[in-house]
């Protein structure tokens, strides 16, 4: 990898972050989406969205760009996955990734806590793995710049088809991605200086209307969004409904649509 070029390096960061975010779906699915309540069945779940086999393929290409690009970061990455060598028994708090993937549920757990932890392990590292972007940017800005608007309505229109289906949580949580990474885009494309190392999503709002790149009545949209997206983003906020879903996803689609007059049309 290391005669790679940036342009390159991008490509390959988009591919495994489209990847990510089916494997974000897939993972949420199968932490949450039981319509008939029976979450009580590992391998029945790892068949239907052969979520192993894909899983395992992108984290073996993922620690690699996560070396390359943020090396400071790739032993966090790692720690997610593979269980330290001095665990002496499995919890909630030392369980990983492969922990789920071979079945070792611990006693103290539920299958359906079993495997809401597992999605949560999946969403911190797909975070980090998420960061990346930003460090291409400064490199790629322009290139990235045309790849962002097909990726964004690809994923906007994913959380439509969730919703449909009635994935609520996993509907939410992709349209909480898409908004985070607007807001992100918004404040490079707007020259924005963040105060802080890592902004929540309500730092890059209020950054926003200090520039003078919202109007007040976009940052309470923004703020109202903001919220909607901490219910599907934080394991112990308040279970989010369908309702919330659908206003999270209007809410994002409007953002794309006429908050950022520059932002390309998101396909309907």
């Amino acid at each position: 990898m290391k005669h790679q070029t940036a342009d390159s390096i991008l490509a390959e960061y988009e591919q495994l972050r489209r990847k990510a975010v089916e494997l974000h779906c897939d993972a949420s699915e199968a932490a949450f989406l039981d319509p008939e309540g029976n979450n009580d069945r590992v391998v029945g779940i790892e068949e239907e969205f052969e979520l192993e086999s894909h899983y395992s393929d992108w984290f073996t290409r993922a620690s690699l760009l996560v070396q390359q690009v943020i090396p400071h970061r790739s032993l966090e990455f790692e720690s997610l996955y593979y269980a330290p060598g001095s665990r002496i028994f499995i919890d909630d708090q030392t369980m990983t990734i492969q922990d789920w993937i071979l079945g070792r549920k611990p006693e103290s757990m539920t299958w359906d806590d079993f495997n809401r932890r597992m999605f949560i392990l999946f969403n911190l590292q797909y975070q980090i793995f998420d960061s990346i972007g930003e460090v291409l940017r400064s490199a790629v800005a322009n290139i990235k710049g045309l790849l962002r608007a097909d990726l964004f309505a690809d994923e906007l229109e994913e959380s439509r088809e969730l919703l449909a289906k009635g994935f609520v949580r996993a509907a939410g949580a992709v349209a909480g991605v898409v908004l985070e990474h607007k807001l992100s885009a918004a404040c490079t494309d707007n020259g924005v200086i963040l105060d802080k190392r890592k902004p929540a999503l309500g730092d890059l709002v209020v950054a926003l209307r200090d520039a003078e790149a919202l109007s007040e009545d976009d940052a309470a949209l923004l703020f109202r969004l903001t919220s909607l997206r901490n219910k599907f983003s934080h394991a112990r906020a308040q279970e989010p409904d369908e309702s919330d879903a659908e206003e999270l996803v209007r809410g994002v689609q409007k953002v794309f649509q006429s908050v950022f007059v520059a932002a390309p049309p998101v396909a309907t």
